[in-house]
């Protein structure tokens, strides 16, 4: 549908990221992961892009996942969790279209 209403060879130019939901409200463990307390980690973020959109590789992956992940422990995940957020950053950089 994108592609049609874009017109041209390429098609459309999207990408969107962020919690997109795509877990429900029934994920088998009760809930997702917002501090060392809750388990297990739950991959709650998300990107999609255009098939034909390049993006720059961080060691052989396309987005990097910052913030909590990074943290060496549950304590400092916590304190990262509670002071920012639950969600970890996204980066990524768009080469080409």
């Amino acid at each position: 549908m994108l592609d049609k209403a874009a017109g041209g060879s390429t098609g459309a130019n999207y990408l969107f990221l962020g919690d997109l939901n795509t877990m429900g409200m029934n994920h088998p463990f009760g809930h997702w992961w917002n501090s060392s307390h809750r388990r297990p980690h739950s991959d709650l973020d998300h990107v999609v892009s255009a098939e034909h959109l390049r993006l720059k590789a961080f060691n052989g992956a396309e987005v990097r996942v910052l913030g909590w992940p990074q943290e060496p422990t549950d304590a400092a995940k916590d304190r990262w969790a509670g002071r920012y957020s639950d969600h970890a950053l996204l980066y990524l950089e768009v080469q080409r279209v």
